[in-house]
């Protein structure tokens, strides 16, 4: 096989453990040399704290629209429509909801440099909030959305067309509140007080 065709394709899980020993070993190694100084096991927690939070939200988001319309999943996800389809959907969720929560927490802490290292934490209520609100938004405007390729299968008139319908604009506007909520996060971040070099403990320079 080509170099230039070999690729490393892990799974979820085991990327997520090879994530979490790597931030453990970066943080041992500064807290070694810092002491009480070291602030990247803080931050470590921080972005392990955005990807609980991140997989929460994924999966709380998940455990409803399944349930509204498993087409979405089945057909829009190709998570099959045979037994099991719920779990792989809250799977798929935290998988999805986690990844973000480690996207945006890491946005944060760049965000926060020369804040305290819990101003992420302390601001990033605001992604989950208006994505609820988004995912809120877009499934109640669903029934007025005409912009959707013809060959889906929710422009159906039947119930389950309509139900796919809103579940597929519920999970849009939950992306793109999530957006509007890291935009509102990281601004809430920048406005914190620096904190001064005596007494620093924000992101390192």
């Amino acid at each position: 096989m080509r170099p230039s065709a070999m690729h490393l394709d892990l799974p979820f899980g085991v990327r997520v453990g090879l994530a979490l020993a790597f931030l453990a070993c970066v943080s041992m190694i500064e807290l070694a040399r810092r002491g009480r100084e070291a602030v990247r096991w803080r931050l470590s927690l921080v972005l392990v704290g955005c990807a609980l939070l991140g997989a929460g939200f994924g999966i709380a988001v998940d455990s409803i629209t399944v349930r509204l319309s498993p087409d979405y999943f089945a057909w829009g996800k190709a998570l099959g429509d045979g037994p099991g389809l719920t779990g792989r959907a809250l799977r798929l969720g935290s998988m999805a909801g986690g990844s973000a929560g480690v996207t945006y927490g890491a946005i944060l802490i760049v965000a926060a440099r020369g804040r305290a290292v819990s101003a992420p934490l302390r601001h990033a209520w605001s992604i989950p909030c208006l994505a609820a609100l988004g995912g809120l938004a877009g499934g109640l405007l669903a029934p007025w959305l005409r912009t959707v390729p013809d060959e889906a299968p929710f422009l159906d008139p039947s119930r389950e067309g309509q139900a796919l319908l809103r579940v597929w604009c519920a999970h849009s506007g939950v992306y793109l509140g999530s957006l509007l909520g890291l935009v509102w996060a990281i601004r809430n971040v920048r406005k914190s007080p620096p904190i001064n070099k005596e007494g620093r403990i924000g992101v390192p320079e």
